[in-house]
C-alpha cells in the first residue's frame, strides 16, 4: 500500500469520526432541547396542581371518616387521643404535654419492638405475592424541636393489627410521660 493510499484511507476514517460526531452533536442538541421542553411542562403541570389543589395532604387525613377516637389516659390526666381509621391510627398528644420523640418507650419500644418487625414480616409477604408492596405497614414520627407532634401508623389491614398497634402506642406513650 502506498503512502498517498494510506493517507487517503485516514483521511475518509477522520472524515466519518467527524462526520459522526457532527451527527452525535446534533443529537445532544436535540435531546437537550426536549429536556427543557419537557422541563417546562413538568413546571406547567406541577403549577396547574398546585392551582387546583383545595387541600393539603394533613387536611386530607383529616377528612377522612375516623372510626373512633380512643383516649389515652394517666391517672386521669389525658395525655392524648388515637383516632381509628379504617386501616390507620393517628396519635395525637393533648394541649400541654410534652414527650419526648427519641424517648425510649417510643423509639425502643413502639418502633423497634412493635412497628419495625410488623414491617418486615409484611415485606416477606410482599416477596412472596400474599400482599401487595404498598400495603407493607409503615409509619411516621412527627415531632417539632424533639417534642412528639403525632403519630400515624398506615396500612394496619386486619383488627388483629390495629389493635396490637394501637395497645403499643397506649403503652409507649403511657410510659413516655413518666
Amino acid at each position: 500500500m502506498s503512502v498517498d493510499s494510506e493517507k487517503a484511507s485516514e483521511f475518509k476514517l477522520l472524515a466519518e469520526i467527524m462526520e459522526v460526531r457532527a451527527e452525535l452533536i446534533r443529537e445532544l442538541e436535540e435531546v437537550q432541547r426536549r429536556e427543557k421542553l419537557l422541563r417546562k411542562l413538568i413546571g406547567i403541570l406541577e403549577a396547574l396542581a398546585v392551582s387546583k389543589s383545595i387541600m393539603t395532604a394533613d387536611q386530607m387525613l383529616l377528612e377522612r371518616p375516623e372510626k373512633q377516637a380512643i383516649p389515652v389516659e394517666k391517672a386521669g390526666m389525658q395525655l392524648g387521643k388515637i383516632i381509628r381509621y379504617e386501616n390507620m391510627l393517628v396519635f395525637t398528644p393533648s394541649e400541654g404535654i410534652a414527650l419526648r420523640v427519641d424517648s425510649e418507650p417510643i423509639r425502643g419500644f413502639l418502633v423497634a419492638k412493635v412497628l419495625y418487625p410488623m414491617r418486615e414480616e409484611d415485606i416477606r409477604k410482599a416477596k412472596r405475592g400474599e400482599i401487595e408492596h404498598r400495603q407493607v405497614v409503615d409509619w411516621k414520627i412527627e415531632g417539632e424541636r424533639g417534642i412528639l407532634r403525632r403519630i400515624v401508623v398506615y396500612n394496619l389491614r386486619d383488627e388483629r393489627s390495629l389493635k396490637r398497634v394501637l395497645n403499643a402506642i397506649k403503652r409507649a406513650v403511657i410510659d413516655a410521660s413518666s
